[in-house]
């Protein structure tokens, strides 16, 4: 089995795919690797695959479908390190019979993590009291309050991933949970204890978390008419992709201050310094850090190492992407 890890030398390469990575793959076969700081051009990248029986992806790594992938190529297995793979893989990569992996799932339960944070974070205004007895002023805000998320009513709009792990995680603060999701089923409400529902009825939760890939269908879905019915006091949290809200019926809707917002992705990253969004306090805004946090990431590059080795023995791959699955994620 030959193996070709495209991700350029640099210290994304170094925390998903650490030493006993490359040492496990170079036990399975012929290991070749991107030694430059820079990714593989197309020329190369076909030359590659063609050569190939398996490549490692991960972000920012060249599409391995349409004319990057010709016909005759020995590719079998693309193994992506990162999420999301719709930016990686098309419909010619699986109609060259290619099969795909991610990390994906692992991704997801940690962003499902960082969701809660952000909404404990929020509800209990810890940015704020932190820097408060920072400043020594103990106390000195009476009038401004914490919330908890015991008993709350969450709403979630989309139900892949993330939010089929974050279900589960908001069962344990007695959270009522409300799904906004076309192709959600009654088997699926009934395993996860969830009430399908509609926009109007989500805009009516005490939080609302955004969950829906970003595909053409999706992006700029929620805008003003939503956030408008949005109830008083609500809290909204976006940890999926900024583009899938209308970025200025968003902003007009903060500074109206009737509901608080932690957002942590953007129409633009990084968030331009002229943003409306900033000094508004009612926000609270992250780099796009929601996950997978650092000490997850050797572990999506050990996951995919489990994969080649699946791969390589003919066995079942516990993390594989399906054509319909990759074509419904974030692009």
């Amino acid at each position: 089995m030959k193996i070709h890890v495209l991700m350029p030398e640099g210290p994304v390469r170094d925390r998903f795919l650490p030493e006993d990575c490359f040492r496990a793959l170079d036990g399975m076969g012929e290991l070749l690797w991107n030694p430059s700081t820079v990714q593989y051009g197309a020329d190369v990248l076909r030359a590659i695959v063609m050569d190939c029986d398996v490549v490692v992806t991960g972000w920012g790594c060249p599409l391995v479908g349409g004319d990057n992938l010709p016909e005759g190529a020995r590719l079998s297995l693309v193994a992506h390190t990162g999420g999301s793979v719709a930016s990686f893989v098309d419909r010619t990569t699986f109609a060259r019979g290619v099969k795909v992996c991610a990390a994906n799932e692992i991704f997801a339960k940690s962003v499902a993590e960082g969701t809660i944070a952000y909404m404990l974070a929020s509800l209990r205004r810890i940015p704020f009291w932190a820097d408060a007895v920072q400043r020594r002023r103990w106390n000195a805000f009476v009038d401004i309050g914490t919330r908890g998320l015991l008993d709350r009513t969450v709403g979630l709009i989309g139900f892949g991933a993330v939010a089929r792990h974050l279900a589960p995680m908001l069962r344990a603060f007695d959270a009522a949970v409300k799904v906004h999701a076309d192709h959600l089923t009654a088997a699926e409400c009934a395993h996860y204890g969830i009430e399908k529902a509609t926009l109007a009825e989500i805009a009516a939760c005490d939080v609302i978390s955004l969950h829906n890939a970003l595909t053409p269908e999706t992006r700029g879905m929620i805008g003003e008419a939503f956030f408008d019915s949005v109830r008083d006091g609500a809290l909204f949290v976006n940890t999926a992709r900024g583009a899938i809200v209308d970025q200025r019926a968003l902003g007009a809707a903060l500074r109206a201050g009737r509901f608080s917002a932690v957002l942590d992705v953007f129409e633009e990253e990084p968030l331009p310094d002229d943003s409306p969004l900033r000094g508004l306090p009612n926000v609270i805004l992250m780099p796009h850090l929601a996950g997978p946090t650092d000490d997850r990431q050797a572990i999506c590059g050990r996951a995919m190492v489990g994969e080649i080795r699946r791969f390589g023995a003919g066995e079942a791959l516990l993390f594989e992407i399906g054509r319909d699955a990759a074509l419904r994620m974030t692009r």
